[in-house]
């Protein structure tokens, strides 16, 4: 399984608004002045080296890194390729994607085995969801778990509604688009897929294929915020985390309900519900039922605002009004 992900230091990197020449020319490129193209790999050629460096790393996962050329672009690439990068273009993607408004995955311009992508923090800080890989390749399993409920959930219970809603309508957009292979998924499984910027979420992976229709769903989203801690680590209760869990599960609800997004998109999508609203949140009532009435509600409210009223009353008694 391929994994790749976005994610920053836990230090904070702040950003001032700079752009390179590189960066400038790619624009131009981009806007469709093809007299460009040598100017970008000349420019390329400059700053390749000087800015793989450790001070402009900033993201790190299993199998990939993500260093900063400016506050507008960053290059991802595989570690296993570190020796052998090169500098001609290869590639100018032709975005599929350009209307989902919280995607960052997808790249620009390709340089052989480097992808150019739309810096993801520019203007600010960024915290990936869950455990972030860097954090937790040094920490003990206890003091992960500890950045986990006294960190990492926290924050991300607080986010208003809104932030939670963008994203939805972006995964309600994604089941829109038919790839040859037939629809779009997100990986959902590395929590650091999804990160932290200001009070956005945004979504930094790319996208693969699957055969099933409306397959991004609600309880994706859950199994992001709240199932896994971080790739192959899966949360377990523990009552210092339920009232922030509770807030999350209330908010993925609200925005699936808001966007007309399925909250499962199969068998196994409501199993991980009822784990997460049983054993996790510690909710009242069967799960099979509460999916029922949740899909009720919206069906019977067409008024987007009058259903999230409901929704709202409806997951409070669930949880003893948090």
């Amino acid at each position: 399984m391929k994994i790749s992900t976005y994610q920053q230091k836990l230090n904070t990197v702040q950003f001032k608004g700079y752009t390179s020449n590189f960066s400038k020319k790619l624009d131009a490129l981009l806007e469709g002045n093809l007299k460009s193209h040598k100017n970008v790999e000349s420019e390329f050629k400059k700053i390749l080296k000087c800015k793989i460096k450790p001070s402009n790393l900033i993201g790190e996962g299993f199998h990939e890194l993500v260093y900063k050329i400016d506050d507008k672009y960053v290059l991802k690439f595989s570690k296993r390729n570190f020796d052998g990068l090169t500098n001609t273009l290869t590639k100018i993607v032709k975005r599929k994607f350009k209307n989902l408004k919280s995607y960052f995955g997808e790249p620009v311009v390709v340089f052989g085995d480097i992808k150019i992508l739309p810096n993801v923090s520019n203007g600010g800080k960024h915290v990936p969801a869950g455990i972030p890989f860097i954090y937790s390749r040094k920490h003990t399993s206890w003091e992960n778990e500890e950045y986990y409920i006294k960190k990492y959930l926290p924050l991300f219970a607080e986010l208003p509604q809104q932030s939670f809603d963008r994203i939805a309508k972006d995964l309600a957009l994604l089941n829109k688009k038919k790839s040859k292979s037939g629809y779009y998924v997100f990986d959902y499984k590395n929590p650091n897929n999804f990160v932290l910027t200001g009070k956005t979420i945004k979504i930094v992976d790319v996208t693969t294929n699957t055969s099933i229709r409306n397959s991004n769903c609600a309880a994706d989203l859950l199994n992001v915020f709240l199932e896994n801690m971080e790739i192959d680590t899966i949360s377990r209760y523990n009552p210092e985390a339920v009232v922030n869990r509770r807030k999350l599960f209330k908010k993925v609800v609200l925005a699936a309900a808001k966007n007309d997004l399925p909250m499962a998109a199969s068998s196994s999508d409501e199993i991980l519900i009822e784990k997460v609203f049983k054993d996790l949140c510690n909710g009242y009532g069967e799960c099979k039922s509460v999916l029922k009435e949740i899909k009720s509600i919206v069906k019977n409210n067409p008024n987007i605002k009058k259903r999230a009223e409901l929704l709202n009353i409806y997951i409070d008694n669930l949880f003893e009004n948090i």
